[in-house]
């Protein structure tokens, strides 16, 4: 995707960049040094992005997995599938592993792999998100 090609460049425009280094940011924190997040089992799990179906959301996940990576000093991974809807992302960050169904959602059976996900619009959906919080498993 084109927007993925142009997020590391986009961001070496904008501030200074190690020649030669995998590293997109000068002062990136190098992938040896990340950390994962752990799950319940204890096991090593990388920060989840989601990326909703749309380009500006696309590139907003490549900066975000790319200043998560480099600034945070998280391992970081873009999902999928993509998020076809501004309502997936409540289903996703809430656990759900099938977040895109009209119907059996499958919420409430894993811990969540998705942690983080921008350009959303996530405030249009307050009383879906009400009613997941009152109750997660039924998957809205």
């Amino acid at each position: 995707m084109l927007l993925r090609r142009i997020a590391c460049p986009l961001l070496a425009a904008l501030s200074s960049v190690v020649a030669g280094s995998p590293l997109c940011l000068a002062d990136g924190i190098p992938e040896e040094e990340r950390v994962f997040l752990k799950d319940s089992q204890g096991n090593d799990m990388p920060v989840g992005i989601l990326e909703l179906n749309w380009p500006s959301a696309g590139l907003l996940a490549e900066l975000a997995k790319l200043l998560i990576k480099e600034v945070l000093g998280f391992h970081a991974e873009i999902g999928e599938p993509l998020g076809a809807s501004g309502a997936a992302p409540i289903y996703a960050l809430a656990g759900c592993r099938n977040f895109n169904a009209a119907n059996d959602k499958q919420c409430g059976e894993t811990e969540p792999v998705m942690h983080v996900s921008l350009d959303s619009w996530i405030g249009s959906y307050s009383s879906l998100a009400k009613r997941m919080l009152d109750s997660p498993e039924s998957g809205l």
